[in-house]
C-alpha cells in the first residue's frame, strides 16, 4: 500500500506501524477505531498488510438470532447513594443508570470503541475534537436529543460548583466552556491541552458522560425519563432496586430484545453471589474468584473472563512520616507475595502488577513491560531498604482499606508478608462509605497507608492523570514528580505510536522506582451470567442492556 492509496497521514502512520509488527491486528484495530477512522479504511488496511487474516474475520461464523420477550434479572452492590449520572462513583449507581443512559461511544469486547449516540468523529489535531450525532434519538421524556443536550452535559460535568465525579477525569484536559454547538447536530471539544485518547473520555470509561437534557436537574435521573437508552425506568426502591421496561421508541431499529429488567440490590458480595447459585438472577456484572468462587463450578452459570486495567492501590503517602522515604516504599513492595496474592485471593484470575500504571492490557505498555524488571518478593532486599531508610528494625503503621470484594483478605495477606520484615500493620476496615466519604472527609485520600479499589480505564492517561500527577484529584499517595508529569503531557501529544511507547517506558520506570503506589495485580474482567442469557459482553464497568436477550 502506497501513501498515494488516499490514507492521510496518520492512517499511513497506523497502517505502518501495523505493518512492522509494533501493533497487533486487535491494537491496530483499537486504535484506529479511537480515532474515528471508518470502517472501510480499517478494512483497506488490514487486506494491504494481512489479507489471509482479515478474509478469514470477514467469513466468521454466523450468529445466532436474539430471541425476543422475558424480564432479565441483574443484580448488583446496593449503591452508596441515590444513583445519578453526574454524581455516581460505585458500582450500585453505575449500573443503575446505564440501564437507561447512554454515550457518545461505547468499547466493544477488545476495547474498540464504536458509534452510539455519535455517528462518527474525528480530530485535526490532538486538541481539536469533532462529533457528528445521530439524529431522531429521544430522551425517555420525549424530547429529541441535540448538540445542545451534549454541551449543557459537558458543561455539567466539567463545572467545578457542580463538583461531577467526573471532574476528576478532565481535569487539565477539558473545562467547562469549552464544547462547541457547531450545528445542531455537530459538537466540537477544543481541549485545553493536546489528548491523542479523547474518545475515551466520553464513553463508559467515563461512567458519568451519560448524555442528559440540557435542563437536567441532579438527583432527578431516575424519575424524570432523562436516559436515550433502550430500556426506561418504571420504578425505583432505594436499597432495593428499580425496575426498568422496553423503549418502544427506541432510535436503533429492531432493539431491545428484552420486555424489560428487574435490578436487584444487595448488601454485600457474598449475599449476591449466593442469590445467582439459587436462580434469583440471571446476570451478575462484576464478580470475583474469591467472592464467587461458588458459581464458578456451578454448571448453570457461565464465567465471562477478560484482561483488565482494573486493580488496587496499596498507596503511601509519600509527603509524610513513614512512606516519605522511598527506600521503606521500595521495602514494602519488595515484601510482597505477588504471585501468592493472585492464586490464594483470586484463583489465578490477575496478571502480575509491577508498580507502574502501564497493565499488559494497554497497547502503548509492550516497551515497558520489556524494559521495567518484574518485581517479585525479595525478604532479604527488603529488610536491607528497611535499614536504608533508617528503620532497620521496622516500624509500626496502620493500613486502612475498604470493605469490598477481596480486598478485607488482600489487607491480611500484607499484613503477613510485612510481618516477615519485622513491620507490624493494624488493620482498620472500613465500609465503603465511611472509607470513601464525602467533601473534607475522605480518609482514602487522607491516610497514610491504604488499599483503594480502581475499576478499569481505557487508556493509561486517563487513570494517570487523577491518580499520579501533581495535580491529580485523586492522587491518595500525594505523589508528583514533574518529570512524570511533562512526559505525561507529550504521550499525550503525540500521535506517533512508537514513539508514545518509548515514553510509557521512561514514565513507568520513574513510577516503579519511585512506588508511591504499589500495584500487586491487574484483576481480570470476570462476569457471571445464566447459560440461558447473552449478555452482549462489554468492560464490567459497562452494563450493555440492548443487547440482553433470553435464550
Amino acid at each position: 500500500m502506497k501513501n498515494e492509496s488516499g490514507l492521510n497521514e496518520y492512517e499511513y502512520h497506523l497502517y505502518d506501524t501495523l505493518r512492522n509488527g509494533d501493533f497487533s491486528r486487535r491494537d491496530f484495530i483499537r486504535k484506529a477505531t479511537a480515532m474515528g477512522i471508518t470502517v472501510p479504511i480499517i478494512g483497506s488496511i488490514l487486506n494491504a498488510v494481512e489479507p489471509a487474516v482479515a478474509g478469514a474475520a470477514s467469513r466468521s461464523a454466523h450468529a445466532v438470532a436474539p430471541k425476543r420477550g422475558g424480564i432479565a434479572r441483574v443484580g448488583v452492590n446496593v449503591p452508596t447513594a441515590a444513583p445519578d449520572p453526574v454524581m455516581m462513583a460505585d458500582e450500585g449507581g453505575i449500573v443503575t443508570v446505564q440501564m437507561a443512559g447512554e454515550y457518545l461511544v461505547t468499547p466493544d469486547q477488545n476495547w474498540n470503541l464504536q458509534p452510539v449516540l455519535a455517528q462518527s468523529w474525528k480530530s485535526t489535531n490532538p486538541k481539536t475534537w469533532t462529533f457528528t450525532l445521530r439524529k431522531g434519538v429521544k430522551f425517555h421524556n420525549g424530547q429529541t436529543m441535540t448538540a445542545d443536550d451534549v454541551v449543557a452535559t459537558f458543561n455539567r460535568l466539567t463545572d467545578p460548583k457542580v463538583g461531577s465525579a467526573a471532574l476528576s477525569a478532565f481535569n487539565g484536559i477539558l473545562a467547562k466552556g469549552q464544547i462547541e454547538k457547531v450545528s445542531d447536530y455537530v459538537v466540537t471539544f477544543h481541549l485545553s491541552v493536546p489528548f491523542v485518547d479523547f474518545p475515551y473520555l466520553l464513553s463508559p470509561f467515563n461512567y458519568n458522560a451519560i448524555i442528559l437534557p440540557r435542563n437536567y436537574k441532579i438527583g432527578t435521573f431516575m424519575k424524570t425519563g432523562s436516559g436515550t437508552g433502550a430500556y426506561k425506568v418504571t420504578g425505583y426502591t432505594p436499597d432495593q432496586g428499580a425496575t426498568f421496561a422496553k423503549n418502544t421508541s427506541y432510535w436503533s431499529p429492531g432493539m431491545p430484545y428484552l420486555n424489560g429488567i428487574k435490578l436487584s440490590y444487595y448488601q454485600d458480595t457474598a449475599t449476591g453471589v449466593l442469590d445467582m447459585q439459587g436462580g434469583q438472577y440471571d446476570y451478575l456484572p462484576s464478580i470475583t474468584y474469591g467472592s464467587g468462587q461458588a458459581l464458578f463450578s456451578n454448571p448453570n452459570v457461565v464465567i465471562q473472563r477478560h484482561a483488565s486495567s482494573g486493580y488496587r492501590t496499596i498507596q503511601m503517602r509519600t509527603d509524610i512520616a513513614p512512606f516519605n522515604n522511598v527506600y521503606l516504599r521500595r521495602a514494602v513492595a519488595d515484601s510482597l507475595d505477588r504471585k501468592g496474592m493472585i492464586k490464594a485471593l483470586l484463583g489465578g484470575f490477575a496478571t502480575l502488577g509491577n508498580d507502574d500504571y502501564f497493565a499488559p492490557v494497554f497497547p502503548i505498555s509492550k516497551l515497558a513491560s520489556k524494559q521495567v524488571p518484574q518485581r517479585s518478593q525479595n525478604i532479604a532486599k527488603a529488610k536491607q531498604e528497611l535499614a536504608q531508610g533508617g528503620q532497620p528494625n521496622g516500624f509500626a503503621v496502620t493500613l486502612t482499606t475498604e470493605q469490598y470484594q477481596e480486598i478485607p483478605n488482600l489487607a491480611v495477606v500484607i499484613q503477613q508478608n510485612l510481618k516477615s520484615i519485622g513491620v507490624d500493620v493494624t488493620l482498620n476496615v472500613e465500609t465503603q462509605t465511611a472509607y470513601y466519604g464525602s467533601g473534607a472527609n475522605q480518609p482514602w485520600l487522607s491516610t497514610p497507608f491504604g488499599i483503594t479499589d480502581w475499576g478499569a480505564r481505557g487508556v493509561p492517561s486517563q487513570g494517570i492523570t487523577p491518580a499520579y500527577t501533581c495535580s491529580g484529584t485523586w492522587n491518595s499517595a500525594h505523589w508528583c514528580n514533574t518529570s512524570y508529569d511533562k512526559l505525561l503531557g507529550s504521550l499525550n501529544a503525540s500521535l506517533d505510536e512508537t514513539t508514545r511507547m518509548r515514553i510509557a517506558a521512561q514514565m513507568a520506570t520513574i513510577q516503579h522506582d519511585a512506588v508511591p503506589d504499589a500495584i500487586a495485580y491487574w484483576l481480570d474482567d470476570l462476569q457471571a451470567h445464566g447459560k440461558n442469557v447473552h449478555i452482549g459482553y462489554a468492560p464490567s464497568n459497562y452494563v450493555n442492556p440492548r443487547a440482553m436477550w433470553l435464550a
